[in-house]
């Protein structure tokens, strides 16, 4: 009986050690999510900072609301993204010093500038976001970049649009 009992026992370990494998992380995805995070993030930081520059210049109102609704959207986000860069790998989000020269622009050249270097950017992140929501260790993660990529897919749409009509800029 005790052969038996201990055959039972090493099998038992033996499958929980290897449903415990499948569900650890590779080294890959781990580097995988702390890059995501700090590439995005990178990113979000320059964005919010040209989101930022909209208040007060002489730009179309749409633009103006969709500067706002960016700001608040992508603070959430940075955010979230700082959390999780804390938490999971104790590391500090990257800052971004430099001023941009698009902040002392105003009227149509700061809406054209602002439109292809946000849309540029969102195209970018959309496309990572996509292949995070692939390779994410954290679920939460996947899921925050499945909504990523969605959202910024739309708000590329949305500035594609106004490129075209405003300044006959359609691809």
């Amino acid at each position: 009986m005790n052969r038996v009992a201990a055959l039972f026992l090493f099998l038992a370990i033996a499958v929980n050690s290897v449903g415990c494998a499948a569900k650890r992380p590779t080294a890959k995805s781990d580097v995988h999510d702390r890059q995501f995070l700090r590439r995005t993030l990178d990113h979000l930081t320059h964005d919010m900072k040209i989101a930022r520059a909209c208040a007060g210049k002489h730009i179309r109102q749409e633009l103006s609301t969709f500067c706002k609704d960016l700001l608040q959207d992508q603070t959430r986000e940075h955010d979230q993204m700082s959390r999780w860069l804390q938490d999971w790998y104790q590391r500090k989000p990257p800052s971004d010093p430099f001023p941009l020269w698009i902040e002392s622009q105003n009227g149509e050249v700061f809406e054209r500038y602002f439109l292809n270097g946000i849309l540029d950017g969102h195209r970018e992140v959309a496309k990572r976001a996509a292949d995070c929501t692939k390779h994410a260790r954290h679920p939460e993660l996947a899921e925050f970049c499945k909504e990523v990529s969605e959202h910024r897919t739309q708000e590329a749409r949305t500035m594609e649009q106004w490129n075209c009509q405003w300044f006959k800029e359609c691809d």
